[in-house]
């Protein structure tokens, strides 16, 4: 799961300044603290995918980055939140559907990374 979050992160910031940053947390979620949650690393997971997936963030900053349509993205990097929250707080063991899913998350990432890595 942190390799999950520290490549969506990663991704993320490599085409998203401090500044865009600021404007796309406002856009996803209007009212969250000011001065508090402006680096990628202060947002929870749940945060920082509310703020992928929000429609003009995601055209404007984020599907060159992950080329894909955003409900890929969605249904690629949603269900990680639910299976995170049930392990972390010990609701319930994460099923074998729940690890091919962190699996599955895990491999696409991997993917766009190298295919970023690759551009550079």
């Amino acid at each position: 799961m942190q390799d999950i979050e520290l490549a969506i992160r990663d991704l993320m910031r490599d085409v998203c300044t401090a500044d865009d940053l600021v404007e796309a947390l406002g856009l996803a979620l209007p009212g969250h603290p000011d001065g508090s949650g402006e680096r990628f690393e202060d947002l929870t997971l749940g945060e920082l995918i509310s703020v992928l997936l929000h429609g003009s963030n995601f055209g404007r900053f984020f599907k060159a980055q992950f080329r894909a349509n955003r409900e890929l993205v969605r249904i690629t990097v949603e269900p990680v939140i639910e299976i995170r929250n049930k392990v972390f707080h010990f609701r319930e063991v994460a099923s074998p559907e729940d690890l091919q899913k962190l699996r599955n998350a895990t491999i696409w990432l991997r993917r766009k990374i190298r295919t970023r890595d690759g551009d550079r």
